[in-house]
């Protein structure tokens, strides 16, 4: 929910289900994209995806 809210609050952009659901796959696939750069591992991905994500906050 919080992209869907950073994605409306964006000027000039498309307010219908599918502008939402490509902004939220983006999202999606850019962070997934991210992991696998971090280790191609078939495991642990939510614990590398965790760090990730902590990182970005500054933890």
């Amino acid at each position: 929910m919080a992209r869907v809210f950073a994605y409306l609050m964006q000027p000039d952009v498309q307010v219908t289900d599918h502008g939402i659901f490509e902004d939220v796959s983006t999202t999606i696939r850019t962070a997934l994209m991210d992991v696998k750069k971090g280790s191609s591992e078939l495991t642990r991905i939510s614990t590398r995806a965790t760090g990730i994500a902590m990182e970005k906050l500054g933890f």
